[in-house]
């Protein structure tokens, strides 16, 4: 389907402080409880989230090389070198590290980043704080995920899939997160899924109706207003 893109899930080491630390075996969220200095000291592994697909890397994508777990910026010198090895790698579609930067000249593109000359360096799409947790909770079982894709019409740049006249790419809500789809089964599926369906759910009840024991639709609804980081990018 055009209109969704298929990534798997990754998570690897870093220098800096990430979104997940890694303390003996087990797999928790770092709430910035921890300094640089005192992760290091106590030999804890900061980690970050990566979505990767398979679509073609253009130059100034962010991609990932499976064989180093490593990431790389694709410039325009790399892009015809078979040293880099790039029909190995996986292009990067969404992070929780909020240091990555792609340019983007499109005008409906809010610019999360830095804005100069009207030329945005623009973050690369954004994993929610919702998902980060859920997949600490299955200590990172979640090898798959479903994101949504933006089509339009008109010209793009390199953030952009060219098919035709039209474009396609990641789509965000408005704190640039990106926005995961349903899954068949929602067993361990990530908080953020499981409100939005949820919500879906209790909306097409009357308000006062009592769904689950004694508690109502419209109170199930702001439940899940308050787990969905932006609920004004949920389907009515």
């Amino acid at each position: 389907m055009e209109n969704q893109l298929t990534c798997q899930v990754v998570m690897f080491p870093i220098e800096n402080v990430g979104e997940l630390l890694i303390i003996g075996t087990k797999l928790v969220v770092n709430n910035n409880e921890y300094s640089e200095h005192y992760i290091k000291l106590h030999d804890y592994k900061s980690q970050h989230l990566y979505f990767v697909s398979d679509r073609e890397i253009k130059e100034g994508d962010w991609y990932y090389h499976p064989d180093f777990s490593e990431i790389f910026k694709a410039y325009k010198d790399t892009m015809h070198n078979k040293a880099f090895e790039l029909e190995k790698c996986k292009k990067i579609e969404a992070t929780t590290d909020n240091s990555l930067l792609i340019h983007d000249n499109s005008k409906n593109n809010k610019c999360f980043g830095t804005q100069l000359s009207g030329k945005c360096s623009h973050i690369v799409p954004q994993i929610s704080k919702y998902f980060v947790e859920a997949f600490v909770i299955e200590q990172g079982d979640i090898k798959e995920v479903n994101i949504e894709m933006e089509i339009g019409s008109g010209k793009g740049d390199t953030v952009l899939e060219i098919i035709g006249n039209t474009y396609r790419r990641v789509k965000t809500n408005e704190d640039n997160t990106v926005i995961i789809l349903p899954v068949d089964n929602y067993d361990g599926a990530p908080v953020e899924i499981i409100a939005r369906e949820l919500k879906k759910c209790a909306s097409s009840w009357e308000p006062k109706v009592r769904l689950l024991g004694n508690v109502r639709a419209e109170d199930i609804i702001r439940l899940c207003d308050f787990l969905i980081k932006n609920d004004t990018n949920v389907d009515e």
